[in-house]
């Protein structure tokens, strides 16, 4: 297993250098996500390309895949028309205590909620601050990419994240979109 960190290791690199050029990047961060898989499996898949991704999603589809490197999160955005990659230097610290604060409040509220009664508007209120918080830094810088279905790739502890039950402030993330879940682009 300790080839597989040195080969996350090597992706890191590989992502953050290739920042400059979206495709290139998002395809390494692909590679990184799915070489073990397939590996693993039957190495069936053919290569692919970025612009393939693209052309099998319709036009009310969008994915959002996460890659993280170091402090850096790089988020790519992809449509039927369109890749994106924004790279948000020093974010993963800020997201990582927002996620570990939002685990702690949950932890905090796992008696019955008869017990909770009393305080139950205040816990809804501090687990939805938290849940805003993570989708003022994942989801909001990207709502003009959004279409009705989003497919969220996450990566690393952001598979941790209820990105569906992200909160801005009116409402879930699912109750605008239809949230599906995929651990690589390549395979949704």
């Amino acid at each position: 297993l300790a080839f597989l960190a040195d080969r996350d290791n090597v992706y890191t690199h590989l992502v953050r250098h290739a920042a400059a050029s979206p495709e290139r990047a998002f395809e390494l961060s692909e590679k990184a996500r799915s070489r073990a898989l397939k590996e693993q499996l039957v190495d069936a898949a053919s290569a692919w390309s970025s612009a393939d991704l693209r052309s099998r999603l319709t036009d009310n589809e969008s994915i959002v895949e996460f890659f993280i490197s170091g402090d850096d999160l790089f988020v790519f955005t992809v449509n039927s028309d369109s890749l994106k990659c924004d790279v948000r230097q020093g974010a993963v610290s800020k997201l990582q205590t927002s996620s570990q604060n939002m685990d702690r409040h949950m932890a905090s509220c796992s008696v019955k909620w008869e017990r909770l009664g009393p305080a139950q508007h205040h816990l809804e209120a501090t687990a939805r601050e938290h849940l805003r918080e993570l989708y003022d830094e994942l989801i909001r810088p990207y709502l003009a990419d959004l279409r009705q279905k989003v497919i969220i790739v996450p990566h690393g502890f952001l598979h941790n994240l209820p990105f569906h039950a992200l909160f801005n402030g009116n409402g879930f993330l699912s109750e605008q979109h239809d949230v599906v879940y995929s651990p690589s682009a390549v395979l949704y």
